[in-house]
């Protein structure tokens, strides 16, 4: 299934967190979503492939991207979407928001 990418934020995935129950990555190592730099190119092959097939990989990316706008966080693995690629996101969002 091709990502598509999201049309506006949704700030009810950070008041309710209940979907993240049902992540998969919930038993993996946090460290492959939040690597250092050292060889950090693997573990995000590794988690996009967990991120991949996960049913809430959407409300896991709108909680990186609302949580970037608040608290500046800009670090980590979000729905399979690194730092630069949500970037790119945040930058779609704010352009359609101002058309």
């Amino acid at each position: 299934m091709p990502y598509v990418p999201p049309q506006e934020y949704d700030s009810s995935v950070v008041d309710d967190i209940s979907w993240m129950d049902k992540t998969n990555c919930g038993e993996d190592d946090l460290f492959l979503f939040f690597p250092e730099k050292v060889d950090s190119v693997t573990y995000a092959k590794i988690a996009r492939k967990i991120c991949s097939p996960c049913k809430v990989r959407d409300e896991c990316l709108m909680f990186g991207l609302v949580t970037e706008r608040t608290q500046k966080n800009k670090y980590g693995m979000f729905g399979g979407q690194n730092a630069s690629q949500r970037r790119r996101i945040h930058q779609a969002l704010n352009k359609a928001s101002q058309e």
